[in-house]
């Protein structure tokens, strides 16, 4: 029995019957793509959502209570009331220490100042006149998450972040009322005003506002810890109009408003973070529904090489060794099926854009190599754990059987 190559007898079992096991294979890949599908769908979709939310910006705006005749019959966001990402251009500014107070109220979980500058003709990057904001970097959470690209290094002062119609590319310098910066990232096409809005940080704002000529002589100076809203995200868990109330509470009416939007995706976010859930269960149901199917067929394969199985025992073969023959046939099955099924699927789904074009497939967020890798590494292990449940009874009842009885089996 030394003679005899254990791998070339798990081979020439495979090649023996190429049409069972290729319909073997074939029930693995099916399993390996339905379930790498299952997690890629269900997790871009809560990502998705999350991204989505991210970017509906602030639920709340403190402004100046002048500045309310201002949003009055317009906007108060760059799209719709719903999405607020910069504060409509004003004069109207308030002192930034009223976030002391602001953070003390429940409910408030983010806050970020923002500042209009001004808007400024720069024929080098646009043909129209450009909105310049200035924001806080750290606390910001309305401008950023809208980065065609995460920022390499965290905004800083010498930095701006530019809208889509404006030119220039990370890393590009330019020129902004006689001052230098460097184009730190560009943000997503909104589709907004937004499309032609520069961003720099604050000290920037403040420096720039002191060059003379920038801030119209008809509009008072922009002093250090000014601003011309504070943003507000209410917790989720927290109705925006209630800690609105909580807010107006300690400031002066005369001095502050707060002012919110209309509708909010926070709910629909909750319930899409549940997917992940839903996507075991789904997994749970297609394995279940698989074993039967893979066992029939793992069982038949066993039955036809009762014979073979009986002669390899009577020339010396252990019972370990059958076992381990047909248990590791199971698993090179249901490898090769596996790693074929959730390349297949990765390829579609990841390439979806060309495949499917104007697919929301094409803006789900997880397409790096990690993910992916990790996403077919959890379905291929799936199904060699399923092959090898799958086989455990044919290959014990070869292990029980005994070589007399096999080889007088003519199936």
């Amino acid at each position: 029995m030394r003679d005899i190559s254990f791998p070339g007898l798990v081979l020439s079992g495979i090649l023996h019957w190429p049409g069972r096991n290729v319909s073997l294979a074939f029930c693995y890949l099916c399993i390996a793509a339905g379930i790498f599908s299952s997690q890629y769908l269900m997790t871009g979709t809560a990502e998705s959502v999350d991204l989505a939310v991210s970017r509906m910006g602030a639920d709340l705006l403190v402004v100046p209570s002048g500045s309310v005749l201002a949003f009055q019959g317009r906007q108060m966001g760059p799209a719709t009331i719903g999405t607020i990402i910069r504060v409509e251009p004003t004069a109207f500014r308030l002192n930034v220490s009223a976030m002391n107070t602001i953070g003390r109220v429940p409910g408030v979980s983010a806050m970020s100042p923002q500042l209009f500058v001004a808007s400024l003709p720069e024929p080098r990057l646009l043909d129209t006149p450009v909105d310049v904001y200035g924001i806080d970097p750290v606390s910001d959470f309305s401008v950023q998450p809208y980065l065609a690209e995460p920022l390499k290094n965290p905004l800083a002062n010498g930095d701006i972040i530019t809208g889509s119609s404006i030119a220039g590319i990370p890393g590009s310098p330019v020129s902004i009322g006689g001052n230098s910066y460097r184009i730190a990232g560009n943000l997503s096409p909104t589709g907004t005003a937004v499309d032609r809005t520069i961003f720099l940080t604050m000290d920037d704002a403040y420096a720039l506002a002191a060059i003379p000529g920038v801030i119209p002589p008809s509009q008072p100076a922009i002093l250090p810890g000014s601003a011309s809203a504070i943003l507000i995200r209410t917790a989720p868990d927290t109705d925006p109009s209630v800690v609105s109330s909580r807010i107006q509470q300690p400031l002066s009416y005369d001095i502050y408003r707060v002012i919110g939007k209309q509708i909010t995706l926070r709910p629909v976010s909750q319930g899409v973070r549940t997917l992940p859930q839903l996507l075991g269960v789904v997994s749970l149901v297609i394995i279940v529904a698989s074993l039967p199917l893979i066992g029939v067929i793992t069982a038949m394969a066993a039955q036809n090489r009762q014979r073979e199985i009986g002669v390899y025992a009577s020339l010396g073969a252990t019972r370990r060794f059958i076992v381990a023959l047909v248990l590791l046939e199971s698993l090179i099955l249901a490898a090769a099926g596996g790693v074929a099924g959730s390349a297949l699927a990765a390829v579609i789904l990841v390439n979806a854009a060309q495949f499917f074009p104007g697919s929301f497939l094409s803006e789900f967020p997880i397409t790096t190599p990690h993910a992916v890798a990790l996403m077919a590494g959890e379905a291929i292990l799936i199904v060699i754990l399923v092959a090898l449940v799958a086989a455990a009874l044919p290959a014990y009842r070869s292990y029980r059987m005994s070589p007399y009885d096999a080889i007088r089996n003519r199936t």
